[in-house]
């Protein structure tokens, strides 16, 4: 059972509105694009992970994606968690190509990729024993079940190659083709149920309602730029012009020839993302680079907004649908 689906995370969506109206010419461009391919990179991964996990495991654990617990003053996040009546698990995806070495002598994980580029990152395994242990302590304060942890590291870029010395990493590292093999191999550990399926599925209840969504960012302000230094106008997804024209209700791209009725859609959304929570008919007209006020009306009655205001006091909303 999918006790709470995996969302796009909101500073992703930001990022990828952002890579997209930051003009090449700008100096943050290429620290941007990296930012942006690099969340989407493990946002795939995580995705790729999901899919497996609903073909072969939805039937038999209760699962949790991209979970955000507070804990003392802080936060911690888990990937994907699996509930079952004998033990929970907490899962680290990773989402790298080219070879990965795991130390543990010094807790780390090298990452060399495109000619011997080489980073270093802390140690995964590290990383999900504290999630475990962070939630550990949540659980002593929010249930009466006395579940046993455990906890697996899954590469799920098919591209990968991990090497380590260390035994410790052979039973709780993976590639995506082993999850199956090494799910089993822990279940073997908690043969005996602890819970009841219905006390499973409660604390699944407790987890997504104790959820906390990432906190909003100002994207432009935390890479130092405004909204000047963006491209306004509507994008064209099938040659990247900017210069979209709008004719008889249809957007026409005047480089590549390409029609479309709801090219604004993205606009606006990058608008919500990048700039305001608030539109008003002359920022989106300015946004949208319409001349015409009354135009830029028949836009925003195509869309589904939340209206506040009156008058020259109006604005419009983005609808919140979850």
């Amino acid at each position: 059972m999918i006790a709470k689906e995996r969302e796009m995370p909101l500073r992703l969506q930001k990022l990828e509105a952002l890579d997209r109206r930051l003009p090449h010419s700008n100096p943050m461009k290429a620290v941007v694009t990296e930012a942006y391919r690099k969340r989407k990179s493990g946002y795939y991964g995580e995705v790729a992970l999901d899919k497996h996990m609903d073909t072969y495991l939805a039937h038999q654990y209760t699962i949790l994606r991209n979970i955000r617990l507070p804990v003392r003053d802080s936060f911690f996040q888990i990937d994907t968690l699996l509930l079952s009546p004998a033990f929970i698990l907490v899962i680290e995806v990773k989402n790298h190509s080219g070879n990965i070495a795991l130390d543990p002598k010094y807790n780390q994980m090298t990452h060399t990729y495109q000619q011997n580029t080489a980073i270093n990152y802390n140690d995964p395994l590290l990383q999900v024993k504290l999630q475990q242990s962070l939630l550990k302590e949540w659980l002593q304060n929010h249930s009466k079940l006395s579940l046993p942890l455990d906890h697996l590291v899954i590469f799920t870029n098919p591209a990968v190659h991990i090497e380590t010395s260390s035994p410790a990493y052979y039973s709780r590292v993976c590639r995506l083709n082993q999850f199956l093999d090494k799910i089993t191999y822990i279940e073997k550990s908690y043969s005996k149920p602890t819970a009841t399926s219905k006390e499973i599925k409660s604390l699944a209840k407790i987890i997504a309602k104790r959820h906390c969504p990432e906190s909003e960012i100002d994207i432009l302000n935390y890479y130092n730029l405004s909204e000047d230094n963006i491209l306004k106008g509507v994008h064209c997804t099938e040659c990247g012009n900017f210069h979209m024209k709008r004719v008889a209700g249809i957007w026409c791209c005047p480089a590549c020839k390409n029609r479309t009725k709801d090219a604004h859609f993205q606009v606006i959304s990058d608008y919500f993302l990048l700039i305001n929570s608030n539109l008003s008919n002359k920022c989106l007209r300015e946004f949208l680079c319409l001349s015409s006020p009354s135009t830029t009306l028949r836009v925003i009655h195509s869309m589904d907004f939340v209206v506040v205001g009156k008058n020259k006091g109006r604005r419009y909303q983005q609808r919140n649908n979850k």
